[in-house]
């Protein structure tokens, strides 16, 4: 009999713990949870990634083009919106000027997926993305990018400033 009540405590403790954890991570709060500063500060690259409560991004990225295509830049400074997509994900849209010298060549739509671990102190982000000519809406299903200019960038582990 003990061993009963002791196997029905354990398994009603883990059960409990694992729906108030579920129940924690679906909480209204998820935009407080995750807005802040973000860096990534290693190797040749850094990235800055800066998330409003309200579903504004801001990503600043050292070397997001490199030799990859999209006129040589290495340096990108993009501004969008992000949207909850899980329990600790978010996916973002946004774009960026390019210029060629001082000629306008298009605007560049890119998506981020920002992943967390549990306590938001770290995020994961990747991204993938082309460079479109001017007049082209970027987000459009049909949208034609410039040939050669898509690109992945590199995945991140960024750390939230505190």
């Amino acid at each position: 009999m003990r061993q009963l009540v002791l196997l029905v405590s354990t398994a009603t403790f883990v059960l409990s713990s694992a729906v108030g954890l579920a129940i924690a991570e679906n909480r209204s709060d998820f935009g407080e949870r995750v807005a802040g500063t973000y860096l990534s500060n290693g190797g040749d690259d850094a990235v800055i990634l800066q998330l409003g409560r309200d579903g504004n991004v801001t990503v600043i990225l050292s070397e997001q083009f490199l030799s990859l295509g999209v006129i040589g830049e290495s340096f990108s400074d993009t501004l969008g919106t992000w949207k909850r997509a899980g329990n600790r994900k978010i996916v973002a849209s946004s774009v960026n000027i390019a210029f060629d010298g001082e000629i306008f060549v298009g605007v560049a739509a890119t998506k981020y997926v920002i992943s967390f671990d549990p306590p938001f102190g770290t995020a994961f982000l990747g991204c993938t993305g082309a460079l479109f000519p001017p007049g082209v809406d970027t987000f459009a299903p049909n949208a034609e990018p410039i040939p050669g200019s898509e690109f992945t960038c590199n995945e991140y582990t960024l750390e939230r400033l505190r």
